[in-house]
């Protein structure tokens, strides 16, 4: 009785790690766009700060489409993930 309770919770455990996974990968990314667009924050305000106005929108928008980029990539994997497993 034991031997197949054992059994039963490690097989829950292997399916639940297995779930987990694209959670994991999901907020890799998350953290991977925010750590870019924090780079980017701060390149456009030293941009801004020296007068480069129009640059520091451009660098500002990039990072922006860089986190979204990232953030989508997360969820798509995160999804496909899912319903493979």
């Amino acid at each position: 009785m034991t031997m197949s309770l054992l059994l039963a919770g490690l097989a829950g455990a292997g399916s639940a790690l297995a779930a987990d996974h694209g959670d994991r990968v999901e907020r890799r990314l998350d953290h991977r766009g925010d750590v870019i667009e924090a780079r980017y924050d701060h390149r456009a305000a030293v941009a801004a700060a020296h007068g480069h106005y129009a640059r520091a929108v451009q660098l500002d928008r990039k990072g922006d489409r860089i986190d979204r980029h990232l953030d989508r990539a997360g969820e798509r994997y995160d999804r496909r993930w899912d319903r493979r497993h």
